[in-house]
């Protein structure tokens, strides 16, 4: 809107015929009006840009995040996470085409830390996430969702909530006080197991205490094209 209101004030060269003398002097009063007019712009411009939000910053992730991954999960100490180990860590396994760079299927610390790295690289604060929870095929209202982060990420990477509403839906955030800046909610970028709870209906563990749910929640995660989180369960 701007730049239309500038294009406005800015007039089309008068058509009154002018005698040869004056024509000189018509043009340069015309062209100290355009200027003067773009001048104004400028100064819109600069006023309206000047109340950009303020940045959210990434996290602090810990460091040696890969080596405390393998720490936790390599139980046959082959210095990587694979096979059976992948399941104790949703979350990957969740992105594992974005961590797992040369498609072997297993995951080792230098590849971790290199996907810690990327998210870093695009300095994205916290992103947007939504969620579809569906209990049998149908959506479960009231439902309390969770995204926990892994521990080898670091303290300065928090949990994340959110209550479904009538179509099982909800917008996942932290809290606010974890936020850079309260007005933007979001989750910031990681791995993290989900976790489903409900007071109207009862949840098999393996969505919750013992949860085989994850995301990874980051620029092109898989999830980003459905636009949201699903969340599938059934009862039995």
């Amino acid at each position: 809107m701007v730049h239309r209101q500038v294009a406005s004030t800015v007039n089309e060269p008068s058509r009154t015929p002018t005698s040869k003398i004056n024509q000189p002097m018509t043009r340069l009063l015309q062209q100290s009006l355009l200027v003067a007019s773009l001048l104004v712009g400028s100064t819109v411009l600069l006023a309206g840009c000047s109340r950009s939000p303020d940045r959210i910053y990434p996290p602090a992730y810990g460091l040696g995040a890969g080596a405390a991954a393998i720490t936790a999960y390599d139980e046959d100490g082959d210095g990587a996470i694979a096979g059976d180990e992948i399941d104790r860590v949703p979350g990957i396994r969740a992105g594992l085409g974005q961590v797992d760079a040369d498609n072997d299927g297993r995951v080792t610390a230098e590849e971790i830390d290199t996907r810690i790295q990327s998210w870093i690289d695009s300095k994205v604060g916290a992103m947007t996430v939504g969620c579809q929870v569906k209990l049998d095929g149908k959506p479960l209202a009231d439902a309390q969702v969770e995204f926990a982060p892994e521990p080898f990420l670091g303290p300065s990477v928090h949990p994340a909530t959110a209550t479904t509403g009538p179509d099982g839906e909800a917008s996942v955030s932290m809290a606010a006080e974890h936020l850079s800046d309260p007005r933007y909610a979001g989750v910031a970028c990681g791995w993290y197991k989900i976790r489903v709870n409900s007071a109207s209906q009862a949840i098999p563990s393996k969505y919750n205490s013992d949860t085989t749910l994850g995301c990874e929640v980051a620029m092109k995660a898989h999830w980003l094209y459905e636009d949201k989180v699903v969340i599938e369960m059934t009862s039995k």
